[in-house]
Parts: structure tokens; sequence; C-alpha cells
């Protein structure tokens, strides 16, 4: 597999992200103490030469926590951590179908 641009490519991966929440975890006497922050995209795999798309997903989730007071792990630390899961379950779900 060799990462091309899109018009030398056989095929195509495209997403779009369609949710982006922030809800609580873990909840302590003292209020919130962790949060989740999850990213939920529509993607799909695209074979240019068969003309049609390998596989779909409507609503594919990532997600991550954090602290709420941002002590340990912020929340920006908890996005990367979701965009990080996201891309991994896109190139996983991409590799499986050949």
């Amino acid at each position: 597999m060799k990462v091309v641009g899109e018009f030398q490519a056989d095929a195509i991966v495209r997403g779009t992200i369609i949710e982006f929440l922030d809800e609580l975890d873990e909840f302590s006497d003292q209020g919130a103490k962790q949060l989740k922050v999850r990213v939920y995209a529509k993607v799909e795999f695209y074979d240019k030469v068969k003309n049609k798309v390998l596989w779909e997903e409507v609503r594919l989730e990532g997600w991550g926590r954090y602290d709420s007071d941002g002590a340990e792990v912020t929340r920006d630390d908890a996005k990367e951590t979701a965009l990080e899961m996201l891309a991994k379950e896109i190139i996983d779900r991409t590799v499986s179908s050949w």
C-alpha cells in the first residue's frame, strides 16, 4: 500500500466529522471528576477501479477521557486520543478489507 494523490489512487478513504460531544464520565460529591470527549465520523472506503464502496460507516466513534480540572489529562489530550482512535479504526477496517 502506498499513499498517493487522489487522482493516482486506486482507492480513497473519505470521512467527515459529524458530531463532537463532551459528556460526564465520572462524578464525585464535589462534582465532575472526569469527562469523555466523543468524536463521530461518517467514513467510506471507495474502490475507484471497481467503482464501488468497499465499506462504509455512518457513525464511527473515537473517544478520550480528561480530568475536569485538566490537572493530568486535558481536553486537548482527550481530543487527540479520540482522533487517534478514530484514525486507527479507519486504518484497521481499510486494511482488513483486503
